[in-house]
């Protein structure tokens, strides 16, 4: 956390726990976290085979993509801002 706002490098979860709420449990503890501390927005990367509709179903946006990196999927930049 730095210069108002959180970034998340890793949020990881086991494949044989996923789909059970973890990753969510997870993201909202961060997210909770960031709001007390008055950040005034989230932001993260992911790939396009990783998880990015997992983060844009809890309301993140997409504003910026490297495309073809790594070499044949997309590297996807999210942000979820608090301030209005």
């Amino acid at each position: 956390m730095f210069w108002h706002h959180l970034h998340i490098d890793f949020l990881w979860v086991h494949k044989r726990v996923r789909g059970k709420g973890y990753g969510s449990a997870l993201l909202k503890e961060m997210e909770n976290y960031a709001l007390k501390n008055r950040c005034r927005f989230v932001y993260l990367d992911t790939f396009s085979f990783q998880a990015p509709e997992f983060y844009i179903k809890h309301g993140y946006t997409v504003f910026g993509t490297l495309e073809n990196h790594p070499k044949g999927f997309n590297q996807y930049f999210l942000q979820k801002r608090y301030e209005k």
